[in-house]
């Protein structure tokens, strides 16, 4: 992830706002507060998407999605039992909104009040990952992956969880099971990095060089992963690298 630009970012969002309301309302001193924002910032005119219910906008705005990619269509939904429609909620929404994304990265975000985003997600992965590392620390096996596994069920695409996962079973020198807590999702070519270190270590020489290749597929300059892939021993047969594979 790149380097943030700010610790905290505030999103106000304003529905229906328009300018020939508003300016003759500052003209007249009576927001001086929205005042104070435009003089220490900027202000302008933006397009706007159709068809333009304020469910879809803003949904569209939340995850840089247009509403045949997002789902949500407008101001009801159909009801799940089939009982007809019910007002909209997130349900209907079929990608990624930003705060899942800060989430997925480790960022702790609140949102209040944004149309649809009833019911609340579940965004207690990172607590689940913050309790998982302290029981890493003291070896406490069962517990770490009770709290991994956790996270998991919230975000099975985050990195920093899987990699949690697979150090706890390399604890245990449990290699085939932390070659697969990695898994093909995995994102992190230095998660791949240490994984290959450690099946070096338990002479898992096959597996090892696989993890320093897909290291390397990820991330080519990786200079330790190209010196411990020399290092290792190559895989013997065509078929002991299928079963790798598996």
């Amino acid at each position: 992830m790149s380097t943030r630009l700010a610790k905290k970012v505030l999103l106000i969002g304003w529905d229906a706002a328009d300018w020939q309301v508003i300016n003759p309302l500052l003209d007249a001193g009576k927001m001086p507060f929205l005042e104070m924002l435009i003089n220490d910032g900027v202000m302008g005119n933006m397009a706007t998407l159709e068809p333009c219910p304020s469910p879809i906008l803003w949904t569209s705005i939340a995850t840089e999605k247009r509403a045949d990619q997002h789902g949500v269509l407008g101001f009801v939904e159909p009801h799940p039992e089939g009982k007809g429609i019910r007002p909209v909620s997130n349900t209907s929404r079929k990608v990624k909104a930003l705060w899942n994304i800060c989430t997925q990265q480790g960022i702790k975000s609140n949102v209040v009040g944004w149309w649809p985003s009833h019911p609340a997600e579940p965004r207690l992965n990172r607590l689940h990952n913050q309790i998982g590392a302290e029981y890493l620390k003291q070896s406490c096996w069962a517990d770490t992956e009770r709290a991994f596994r956790k996270a998991l069920a919230i975000d099975g695409e985050s990195a920093v969880v899987h990699d949690g996962l697979a150090q706890n079973y390399l604890g245990q020198k449990r290699y085939d099971e932390a070659f697969s807590a990695v898994g093909i999702i995995h994102k992190s070519p230095e998660a791949r990095f240490q994984l290959g270190l450690a099946l070096a270590k338990g002479r898992r020489d096959g597996r090892a060089r696989l993890a320093f290749r897909t290291c390397l597929s990820m991330r080519p300059g990786h200079q330790e992963a190209r010196e411990w892939l020399e290092r290792v021993k190559p895989i013997a047969t065509p078929h002991e690298a299928a079963r790798l594979m598996e």
